[in-house]
């Protein structure tokens, strides 16, 4: 194929992959776009040993990456728990989204990064806020507290690999990103402002604890998934020197 065919092709592709992801969101089955996930991942891998090939692909796995967090994330917080159970009961299911998700976020991982840092800063705001004045925040807790559940857990898929034996390391792509900015600024080192941001909402959590340990605040599942995101995120980046650039 020509080069605009190929490109034309990638377009109908992920637009065609993004109203799946609606109509799976919507409530309908998602074997097509289990499908989908799978051929993209293996595109996105593809252009890791081919990189002449990663152009055509990048922008659109990034897209659909973004496209999928942010569509995920308004379903979670508008959906009644009771519909919300049996997704989280299959976490076989969830954990193969996760990790595919993960390695389209990776490909472009500065803007995947970045939006998930945007995406976790709003809801630890709307935390803290609750806790202040719940009266007036107009903040549903249980809509936001399920969607940080879920966050949490797209965070630590994109920013640490699973720890399988070997020793753990920063994820390639991120590593290059984060010596790339030449900074240790989390403000524009987008690796180390999401550990900032991540660490952030820890400290909120810890604080409500502290305060009212029996709090409605206080989510023993978000606790869960943070204590497992930090996990997962120490295993590569504690005490390494090469998450700053050095």
């Amino acid at each position: 194929l020509e080069l605009p065919n190929i490109l034309l092709l990638f377009q109908e592709l992920a637009n065609f992959t993004c109203t799946i992801v609606d109509s799976m969101l919507d409530g309908m089955t998602n074997e097509t776009f289990d499908g989908l996930l799978e051929a993209w991942v293996i595109l996105v891998s593809d252009a890791g040993v081919h990189p002449s090939k990663e152009p055509f692909v990048a922008e659109f796995a990034r897209g659909i990456f973004q496209f999928y967090a942010e569509r995920k994330l308004v379903s979670i917080e508008t959906t009644t728990l009771d519909d919300q159970e049996d997704e989280f009961q299959d976490r076989a299911v969830m954990d193969e989204h996760l990790s595919a998700l993960a390695c389209l976020a990776r490909i472009q991982p500065v803007p995947s990064l970045q939006l998930l840092t945007t995406l976790l800063n709003s809801r630890t705001t709307n935390l803290h806020r609750y806790w202040q004045n719940r009266a007036s925040s107009g903040i549903h807790l249980t809509s936001t507290l399920d969607g940080l559940h879920w966050l949490v857990l797209l965070v630590g898929y994109v920013i640490a690999d699973e720890d399988e034996g070997e020793q753990p390391t920063v994820p390639a792509r991120l590593q290059k990103a984060s010596a790339d900015s030449q900074t240790t600024d989390p403000h524009t080192n987008s690796v180390l402002g999401l550990s900032s941001s991540l660490f952030s909402c820890l400290e909120v959590m810890n604080h409500f604890v502290q305060a009212h340990p029996m709090d409605e605040v206080v989510s023993p599942l978000v606790l869960e998934t943070l204590a497992w995101c930090i996990r997962r995120w120490s295993r590569g980046y504690l005490f390494r020197e090469e998450i700053s650039g050095g």
